[in-house]
């Protein structure tokens, strides 16, 4: 009786993580689709607050809180912004900032539904992970689709479409095409729109076994990349496949598995280091901006080395020099400004163990190393998009059977 019991509360749980896992993927994907002004994320909220206390209870249970190395990391990272938001920011001036507390909201948010998917047990999750995720590209892919047909999309609480100035696209591809607008649907933004379907592309490959489908897939989310032009993505995509060919050409001992995703991490973020010192590509305006918002990220992080100046510091800083109230456009720069030179290399961390992770997956491990590059172009720890990358893929991974525990 009471295992009928154990296996019916069991089965309730995981109906209602299934409900709160879509709606995670699909607000995550279409961040635009508010239907009837009401945000879909305050339900996602509500789940992931839940599912939380269950697993932080879980040593009352005399069981184990943490099941994967990564949630410690995760927690660390957390950890660090919130010690270096109270110890180096004025706390009692910029929790009447509206903007402040947005920011606290959006850090929460990606901190707790990230922790709870990688601490989360539910037996489908893979499959199910997939599905979801399809089911919300295919959904975004439509809305673009409508947006380039002049449709008006209902629902859309922010524009569906970017104008494109001369040098947007690669290289001024958009320009050259004749396209004045990069379409983002309910994506709000079309980086976020390209990143996404990055992924998708990554997952069909790994999940679909028909080579149709898989055509069929990677036909639709090009296309939707090939609207959105992000520069980030394509300009990227060259290097990232010639890092995944010398990385599994290593052979598979784990040490040398290791070594090598460190080493990656710190070569990409050294790399970039470079691009903001010697600045190419600095006829593009968008670029030229990018250098400055950087400049001004090193002589704020000169003042506070070690702790930074805390969360949302850049942006007073930015409206104090130039008057401009501006992020900075790249995760590295605004770790080590707002949270210190720590903060950063726990995120690298964080990411070269998922690295090591897909040691049996190159697929996610394009997916991965695409969204670190791309991170040194925007600030992604503000977004909900790090959950698809902090949590969805290293738990697929964890779960796929790939890696062995």
């Amino acid at each position: 009786m009471m295992k009928i019991r154990k296996q019916k509360k069991s089965a309730s749980l995981d109906a209602i993580y299934s409900v709160y896992l879509f709606l995670l993927i699909f607000t995550t994907f279409n961040k635009g689709f508010v239907p009837f002004d009401f945000d879909l994320r305050i339900v996602v909220t509500v789940f992931s607050l839940f599912f939380a206390f269950l697993i932080i209870s879980r040593p009352l249970r005399n069981k184990k809180l943490f099941s994967n190395p990564i949630s410690k990391w995760v927690l660390l990272l957390y950890s660090v912004i919130f010690l270096t938001t109270c110890v180096t920011n004025d706390l009692s001036v910029l929790s009447r900032s509206e903007d402040f507390r947005n920011l606290v909201v959006l850090n929460a948010y990606n901190f707790i539904n990230v922790f709870v998917i990688l601490e989360y047990k539910y037996n489908k999750l893979n499959k199910f992970i997939y599905k979801a995720i399809k089911i919300s590209a295919i959904f975004l892919i439509l809305s673009q689709v409508a947006v380039l047909m002049g449709v008006e999309l209902p629902f859309a609480n922010y524009h569906t479409e970017t104008t494109a100035s001369v040098d947007d696209g690669v290289f001024g591809i958009a320009s050259a095409l004749g396209v004045s607008t990069r379409i983002d649907g309910y994506g709000i933004d079309p980086n976020y729109v390209s990143l996404v379907m990055m992924l998708f592309i990554c997952l069909a490959l790994t999940y679909e076994k028909k080579i149709t489908k898989r055509i069929l897939y990677i036909a639709l989310a090009s296309f939707s990349i090939l609207i959105s032009f992000s520069r980030t993505i394509l300009l990227a995509s060259i290097p990232v496949l010639l890092a995944m060919l010398i990385f599994f050409a290593i052979k598979r001992k784990t040490s040398s598995i290791k070594k090598a995703s460190y080493l990656l991490t710190a070569i990409v973020s050294a790399l970039f280091v470079m691009i903001s010192i010697v600045k190419p590509f600095n006829e593009s305006s968008s670029m030229n901006i990018r250098y400055s918002l950087w400049d001004r990220s090193v002589a704020l992080s000169q003042e506070k080395k070690f702790m930074g100046a805390g969360l949302g510091a850049f942006r007073e800083y930015s409206l104090e020099y130039s008057g401009f109230y501006v992020q900075n456009h790249s995760t590295m720069f605004q770790m080590i400004a707002e949270h210190g030179i720590i903060a950063y290399i726990i995120f690298c961390i964080i990411i070269a163990k998922i690295l090591i992770l897909c040691k049996d997956n190159k697929f996610l491990f394009i997916a991965t190393l695409t969204f670190f590059v791309w991170s040194f172009t925007y600030e992604t720890m503000y977004i909900p998009h790090l959950i698809l990358y902090l949590g969805i893929v290293p738990k697929i991974l964890l779960t796929s059977g790939e890696v062995k525990k």
